[in-house]
């Protein structure tokens, strides 16, 4: 059968409807899926990113949200310039002014609020007074005065104690409470052998 003589005598409206039909749907699938990719991939849409640095938390979050674009918090560090501004914006990325789609996560990092702590280093022990209270200070601590043990190598670091308790290589500790350090203060007995430690570049030399 051909296909003229399959649509010979065929008039009746429903037959054409249905061809008509089956035309627009070949014709408008494509046409649709083109433009809805366009929709899901945004495409044309042009955002210039905002300057969010230096602003709070809350505020910068707003601002983003405003320009079509999502705030998402990356990191939290501690800068001592701003120590009295917790929450405040210290980064972004991108940075502003870069051109970008809608719904596009802009990643904040931001100020901490209060000092992180800091680890006290593996050679706080056996190693001279002097080298050892260098080493803490370096590190943001307030040595006070030392806490002297006789009957051992005399300006000897035996140990570090913080309010009262006495500290491990590893542990973490805020700087607020100074440091008092455990010295050795040598022999009592004045007759007896005075040790010495030499501070040699970091080496240890018992005399």
């Amino acid at each position: 059968m051909g296909l003229r003589s399959y649509f010979t005598g065929r008039s009746g409206c429903l037959f054409w409807l249905n061809v008509l039909l089956v035309i627009v749907l070949l014709a408008g699938i494509p046409y649709a899926a083109y433009n809805m990719l366009d929709v899901f991939t945004h495409h044309g849409e042009k955002i210039r990113v905002p300057q969010v640095m230096g602003m709070r938390h809350e505020k910068a979050m707003n601002k983003l949200q405003r320009a079509d674009l999502r705030g998402v918090i990356f990191d939290s560090i501690y800068d001592p310039k701003y120590k009295d501004q917790p929450g405040r914006v210290l980064s972004q990325s991108p940075h502003a002014g870069n051109i970008v789609k809608s719904d596009r996560a802009i990643y904040l990092t931001l100020q901490r609020s209060g000092e992180p702590p800091i680890r006290i280093p593996d050679m706080i022990r056996n190693v001279t007074e002097r080298l050892g209270r260098r080493q803490l200070t370096d590190l943001g601590f307030t040595v006070g005065t030392s806490e002297v043990v006789y009957n051992e190598p005399k300006g000897l670091l035996l140990g570090v104690k913080q309010g009262g308790r006495v500290i491990n290589s590893g542990d973490m500790l805020n700087n607020k409470d100074s440091l008092t350090l455990i010295v050795g203060g040598g022999d009592q007995d004045s007759t007896s052998i005075d040790y010495g430690i030499v501070d040699n570049g970091g080496f240890e030399i018992e005399l």
